[in-house]
């Protein structure tokens, strides 16, 4: 099911928090809401770039599969948090597959143009990404070497 987005919703995330009233009114008009049983696919890993995903309510799964075909995943994501975004910032393919992990799952989808868009208007949601993208590379490093070192 899909519908529209309240400003009083928007002001929930946190990718929004800098946002005045004005430019929230504007941004419901360029978002839109989907809910998702448990176990429904909302991005798969090769799919074309299409949009970047907030998670309103419930969990997803992020995961891709290894060599021998078995489900990595690499995170939970809940309320608030995004996911989608490096394919819609560098143009490539879908990396992995967003499932969604409770039940009544809400995201909110904001496509590729208005995301370009909304970069290029709004300093502070570009650096609000940058910051999350930071601290996700930051943790993988972390991850990686205490993998490396332990070997």
């Amino acid at each position: 099911m899909a519908g529209t987005v309240s400003t009083a919703v928007l002001k929930t995330v946190p990718l929004f928090t800098s946002f005045p009233e004005d430019q929230l009114r504007m941004l419901t008009t360029m978002v839109t809401r989907k809910s998702a049983p448990r176990s429904t696919t909302i991005m798969a890993g090769g799919d074309p770039i299409d949009s970047l995903y907030i998670v309103l309510s419930g969990r997803l799964k992020v995961m891709m599969s290894d060599s021998e075909g078995k489900e990595v995943i690499l995170c939970i994501l809940g309320p608030g948090e995004f996911f989608g975004e490096m394919a819609v910032i560098d143009g490539s393919s879908r990396s992995a597959t967003a499932i969604a992990a409770a039940p009544n799952t809400r995201v909110m989808r904001i496509n590729h143009a208005r995301f370009v868009y909304l970069v290029s208007q709004q300093p502070a949601f570009a650096l609000m990404i940058m910051d999350a993208l930071s601290k996700r590379l930051r943790a993988s490093n972390t991850v990686a070497f205490k993998t490396a070192a332990g070997s």
